[in-house]
């Protein structure tokens, strides 16, 4: 009877606490590690186009060239 009543107060209390199950928490795992890569490749392309916008601003306007004859 006693076990019972143990039992019943700490499931109680342990509900109280919002606590996850592993299950959950392996998700919520698994869905961290992707955003994790997304947002590495998503760094990288950024990369990419900021070094890709920083040579064409290097390369010369061919408005203010010479002429060429």
């Amino acid at each position: 009877m006693w076990r019972k009543k143990i039992r019943q107060t700490l499931q109680a209390q342990l509900t109280r606490l919002d606590l996850v199950s592993r299950e959950e928490f392996d998700v919520q795992t698994q869905v961290l590690l992707r955003t994790r890569e997304k947002l590495a490749l998503l760094e990288q392309r950024i990369s990419e186009l900021e070094n890709r916008s920083t040579e064409i601003k290097k390369q010369p306007d061919p408005e203010t060239l010479p002429p060429t004859l």
